[in-house]
């Protein structure tokens, strides 16, 4: 990694670029052993927003947290800056405030469900755009409907509406927000949050049985129209 991109001298410790001391008061999710629906949209999501792409652009992966999305983003020249020092983060540094690099210096920034954990949004969407090269691109994705993770930093939960008006804001263009996520997804993900612990029980165990039976039976629906349930929304933006 090139220290020529940071705007301020940091503190090098292990081969990682400290720019803050991380909180000791944060939830750390346990890494997934197998991939939720959202999650799982998600992927294919950004991989599609991706496809195409110069793999020597340079890339930061904002508010990367463990990596979840490493066979997309680790395809790119890239670096992962988080407040917390996972693996595969190289740049330790508070992401509420002034990123540590100078401005125009990233073909790419890539920022999957960081932005809900961010409490000053509009300071982080510009600083995206600021450290981004003219024509660059964001993209990424964010949870909707989904249940409030790694407190106490889960912030905000945004609709497509707020997200257009966000990269509009910033000097973004060609903004694209894509619903991830189906209305039987959102029934199936809320079933495996309250049903999962409790398939153990009698009566929990047989209604597990039944909604998936229903929900089974849901596919044969008409195909629904995009109603707003949406468990998260992916984007991509270009910079002006």
């Amino acid at each position: 990694m090139q220290r020529n991109l940071f705007s301020r001298e940091p503190e090098e410790k292990d081969g990682r670029y400290y720019f803050t001391k991380a909180p000791d008061n944060i939830h750390v999710s346990k890494k997934m052993k197998e991939w939720s629906i959202f999650r799982k949209a998600q992927f294919q999501f950004v991989k599609d927003a991706c496809e195409g792409l110069p793999e020597k652009s340079l890339l930061l992966d904002h508010g990367a947290g463990q990596s979840q999305f490493r066979e997309v983003s680790y395809k790119f020249d890239r670096i992962g800056i988080d407040f917390v020092p996972y693996d595969g983060i190289d740049v330790i540094a508070n992401v509420e405030e002034e990123l540590p690099f100078k401005s125009g210096v990233f073909d790419i920034v890539f920022s999957t469900n960081s932005f809900e954990h961010i409490h000053n949004t509009a300071k982080a969407f510009g600083e995206c755009a600021r450290v981004l090269k003219s024509g660059g691109l964001i993209i990424g994705s964010t949870p909707f409907l989904l249940k409030v993770h790694q407190t106490p930093y889960d912030f905000h939960r945004f609709t497509n509406f707020e997200l257009i008006k966000l990269f509009e804001e910033h000097g973004f263009e060609d903004v694209s927000i894509v619903p991830i996520g189906t209305t039987l997804d959102l029934l199936r993900q809320t079933a495996l949050h309250y049903f999962g612990p409790k398939t153990t029980m009698g009566v929990g165990k047989i209604i597990w049985n039944l909604q998936k039976i229903i929900l089974s039976l849901c596919r044969l629906l008409p195909k629904e129209k995009n109603t707003g349930l949406a468990l998260g929304y992916g984007f991509r933006a270009r910079k002006k």
